[in-house]
């Protein structure tokens, strides 16, 4: 890695931002973002909540990008992977199966395979979608707003956020009758039906939303097998939220949401078949088999096996806030999340019944996840609100009430092969925290101090084992591994295995208004993810170590205005040192564990910008320099020194440009809008193995283009016209199976690659109603 040159560019950076007060030529804006803009084209202040209350998001001395209900519709960002084009420093792979969205951020994946803790933590309504594991994906739908905050968060946001977080906030009811229908039609037989209806029951005493999105999508990966159509889209989701104000200053809110998926799965497309793997070592058809399917191209397979993508899930928060004065507040998060999955996939990407993985097969019983959380704080003002404060405790608990299970045919023998692994867990995650602003305009005007700790117990147990079995050729599995009676008692090779860690961890920031349009910070964070269990069938270690973070980062927030043109910049640098960081390691045909890599460093810049150029042109943009690497990486096992290893999900460089363009119509018929997005990222590893360095994919570039008619001829009525993947690019979104390398350890011999989608268009009606 090249730290002189990132350290230049962090001398730059704050060279750039000493510099930001030494502008005679430039008017910087007097009313700043708070007071808002009177063209109400301009840039508009958007709150976020990355310190637990609400604040304009140019005054946080924290990078965020935050992006609200406009421009989520604007941007065409309905599921995760959209955000990568408008975030810098964010990549979502599809984890094994393609709409199972991983998040990493600035590097920091949401997790290695088997890992119950996540680097990157997803909120919903301020509950952590998984508080101690990987979130299952869930739609965009009615939200208020998507906030990204990178680096640590540990302290506010869970002692396991060593790379970021990412919150959704849901519209919640309103004290006004209100509400939308929308409607999308496009290729592929594309239907999208979205809405939301407010109700003010009892005028600004009882409000009630109810909102929800159906939508079908014919599959663009072709079967010629059985003729399926793979990477559908098939899912149904409702929210129904209400809020409750029995007297002045006291507010609960409770949010029920169901979502629905029943998908056939990913694509698992042919690259690289080894003929020296376990698989075509044990069936001399294979071979020749898979070297044809890596010739039909990326939307073609011929699998002997239908994927499946299965999801049901209940999310459940109720928040409660009692006002005890006008500066303090209490406050409780209360959540509960049920999830059952069922995934099948043939990773071979071949009609040999072998590599076929699914949990199980067929779809007779489900994986059943449950997650509580609760948190409780106390929130202030004091010394004539020259102190804000906030202290408060966290408990989690995420459980498996039965063994879910894991199946994979690994080779085509007589009967065939079968490799069961089962894993039934339990972890559970304590924490006290307090964190406090103190503004220090008594000493300098604008200087503000930001200091908070955080304490966490984690306890982690899980019983897990796995046998391999002969299947009768009228049936794929073992009749026994589709029982939920896999118990040490009846099953060989059922191992318990624990671990408990607990870690301190802090943040400190100075922040320098320098005047109401420049803010200049400096942060220094550290973070931690509990170690864990190895499970799954795994071999080699049994327990994993805590990873730990120490992060520094300095940047400058600006608004501005230079003669007609009005303005925003913003510009972070960091450097994230880490200890222990978890990596998974594979360690036999279809199994791995998680590791330690004792030394690691990623550094980086980041920078996002709008311009309003006239009254018809805005231009904004975004741009992420990552360096990540290795200081010191030993493989356990084997003791081999693997530091080359590449950082999965960590492209080097990344960013986007976008203009609006507003088209010369009456007033009276409405406004209308052209807006293109182009963004591109460099190269990018998949895979956290030394061995699997081939799965990579190479630069790329998307373009999406959406031209819409707001308030058609004076009615709530807006139409648009939308295109993604516009010219069509074809690009690796996700790996389904990486083994093709003959590494230390069997490997099954094949590398199976998951495709993004191709262009897809179409159109989009919404109707608005109510005040």
């Amino acid at each position: 890695m090249n730290v002189k040159r990132v350290g230049n560019t962090i001398a730059a950076t704050c060279s750039a931002a000493a510099l930001a007060s030494c502008l005679p030529q430039v008017a910087w804006a007097q009313g700043g973002p708070e007071a808002g803009y009177s063209d109400e084209r301009g840039f508009d202040e958007i709150v976020v909540t990355a310190r637990r209350r609400d604040e304009n998001l140019q005054k946080v001395p924290i990078a965020i990008t935050a992006l609200t209900a406009d421009t989520l519709r604007e941007k065409q960002i309905s599921e995760p992977s959209d955000l990568m084009g408008q975030t810098p420093g964010l990549t979502v792979q599809g984890g094994g199966f393609l709409r199972n969205a991983a998040y990493s951020i600035r590097g920091q994946p949401a997790g290695s395979s088997g890992v119950n803790s996540s680097g990157t933590i997803l909120y919903r309504a301020e509950v952590p979608a998984a508080a101690v594991g990987r979130a299952p994906q869930t739609p965009y739908y009615d939200l208020e707003s998507i906030q990204v905050l990178k680096g640590p968060q540990g302290t506010l946001f869970g002692g396991t956020s060593t790379g970021g977080a990412v919150l959704l906030t849901p519209q919640m009811p309103k004290n006004d009758f209100e509400g939308y229908a929308s409607s999308s039609v496009g290729n592929l037989d594309f239907v999208d039906l979205e809405g939301a209806l407010n109700l003010p029951i009892v005028s600004d005493r009882l409000l009630l939303r109810i909102a929800g999105k159906v939508t079908r999508r014919k599959g663009y990966t072709h079967n010629i097998y059985d003729g399926a159509d793979l990477d559908n889209v098939n899912g149904t989701a409702f929210r129904v939220s209400m809020t409750l104000r029995p007297t002045d200053g006291l507010t609960n809110s409770t949010i029920y949401e169901h979502t629905w998926r029943n998908e056939r799965g990913g694509n698992s497309v042919a690259f690289l078949c080894n003929p020296n793997g376990t698989i075509a070592l044990s069936d001399p058809q294979w071979f020749a088999l898979c070297e044809a399917a890596t010739k039909l191209g990326p939307r073609v397979v011929n699998n002997d096996l239908t994927g499946l993508n299965y999801l049901r899930e209940d999310f459940l928060a109720n928040t409660t806030t009692l006002d005890l004065t006008d500066d303090i507040q209490l406050k409780n998060i209360f959540g509960y999340i049920r999830t059952r999955t069922g995934n099948r996939n043939d990773s071979d990407g071949t009609p040999r019944p072998a590599g076929q993985v699914a949990n199980p097969y067929p779809q007779y019983l489900l994986n059943t996840t449950n997650q509580l959380t609760d948190e409780f704080h106390v929130e202030g003002r004091s010394f004539n609100q020259s102190l804000e404060w906030i202290v408060g405790g966290f408990f989690a608990r995420r459980w498996e009430p039965e063994f879910n299970h894991l199946m994979a045919s690994l080779a085509q023998i007589p009967a065939g092969t079968l490799y069961n692994v089962a894993s039934k867990s339990e972890t559970k995650q304590r924490a006290l925290f307090a964190q406090a602003t103190v503004h220090l305009d008594s000493v300098v005007n604008g200087l503000s101090a930001t200091a908070g700790m955080r304490h966490t117990w984690n306890d982690d147990s899980a019983l897990s084992g796995a046998n391999l079995c002969l299947a009768l050729p009228d049936a794929p599995l073992c009749a026994i591994f589709g029982s939920t009676n896999f118990t040490p008692d009846v099953n060989v090779g059922v191992v318990p295995s624990k671990a408990k860690s607990e870690r301190t961890t802090y943040t400190f920031s100075l922040d320098y208004q320098l005047n109401r349009s420049i803010l200049l910070y400096a942060a220094h964070r550290t973070g931690y993810l509990p170690g864990g269990t190895n499970r799954f069938g795994t071999s080699g270690l049994a327990v994993y170590e805590p990873e730990t973070v120490s992060d520094f980062e300095i940047g400058a927030k600006t608004t501005f205005e230079i003669g007609t043109v009005i303005g925003r910049f913003n510009l972070a640098a960091y450097r994230n040192d880490y200890k222990n960081s978890q990596r998974s390691l594979q360690t036999g045909p279809a199994s791995n564990i998680v590791i330690n890599a004792e030394k690691a460093l990623i550094q980086g810049i980041e920078l996002d910008f709008g311009l309003k150029l006239t009254d018809w042109l805005m231009l904004s943009g975004n741009y992420s320099y990552l360096d990540a690497g290795y200081k010191k990486y030993v493989n356990p096992l084997t003791n081999a020194d693997i530091s080359g290893t590449p950082f999965a999900l960590a492209p080097t460089n990344t960013g986007s440009v976008s203009a609006t363009i507003t088209l010369p119509v009456r007033q009276e018929l409405g406004t209308v809008d052209f807006n293109v997005d182009a963004s591109f990222r460099s190269g990018t590893s998949f895979s956290p193995d030394i061995y699997q360095l081939e799965l990579f994919q190479p630069a790329y570039r998307l373009v999406n283009m959406r031209l819409s008619w707001k308030g058609v001829a004076g009615q709530p009525l807006d139409l648009s016209f939308f295109a993604k993947n516009l010219f069509n690019k074809t690009y690796v979104a996700g790996v389904a199976n990486g083994t093709y390398n003959f590494n230390p350890y069997p490997t099954t011999g094949i590398d199976t690659l998951m495709y993004g989608e191709p262009r897809t268009y179409g159109v989009t009606m919404r109707y608005r109603f109510g005040d």
